[in-house]
């Protein structure tokens, strides 16, 4: 009998701590980091032919995750210049979050990259998501409207990336000058923090 009870007490418990992550994950939540102007500088990652100028629109002046309610994860990172305005090379917009599970650690990245006219085809802003852990796209690249004047901003179901209660998150802004999509960008230019990353979370 002392087994029963104690098996019903354990499952009561587990059963109150999982409605709680669950209440916790759909919580509002904000955070945001601030980014020195001027200091965006080509870095390059993989040699490649050719080497981007640094833009305005490279330049983070700060960069925001929102969690608005269940459905929606806002990801925002303002800018120095208009990056619509991107006419040569692809200028891709990067928010890596990564989180701990019983499982492990969980990665994911989301990436928006604008293809500039001199590209030819698909050209114009796109989205896609990947799962380190799955190593493959869970979104793949699909096409999305143009974006604010001196903003990237997306919305993202957060149940895409496993609907986290809390997550640390950190931008980037990176150029790929040869069409090799089957590695990162070319060139890292700036990045959000510069050396460490931001939680978001409802207690925070």
């Amino acid at each position: 009998m002392r087994i029963i009870i104690l098996v019903v007490i354990v499952a009561i418990a587990l059963g109150t701590i999982g409605i709680f992550i669950i209440f916790v994950s759909q919580m509002p939540a904000s955070s945001n980091t601030k980014d020195a102007i001027g200091d965006a500088v080509a870095v390059r990652v993989h040699e490649a032919v050719g080497e981007p100028v640094v833009q305005p629109y490279h330049d983070i002046v700060s960069a925001s995750v929102q969690r608005l309610n269940a459905r929606e994860l806002l990801l925002a990172v303002e800018l120095d210049g208009d990056p619509n305005a991107n006419t040569s090379y692809e200028t891709v917009y990067l928010w890596v979050i990564d989180y701990p599970t019983i499982a492990g650690n969980r990665k994911y990245t989301i990436i928006v990259p604008h293809l500039p006219p001199e590209l030819g085809t698909s050209i114009g802003w796109h989205i896609a998501i990947f799962d380190h852990k799955a190593n493959g796209y869970i979104v793949p690249l699909k096409k999305i409207g143009a974006m604010p004047q001196n903003m990237v901003e997306v919305n993202i179901d957060p149940a895409i990336i496993g609907n986290p209660s809390f997550f640390y998150w950190q931008t980037f802004v990176m150029v790929r000058v040869e069409p090799q999509f089957d590695r990162p960008p070319d060139f890292l230019i700036d990045s959000a923090p510069d050396n460490d990353t931001v939680l978001l979370s409802p207690f925070s």
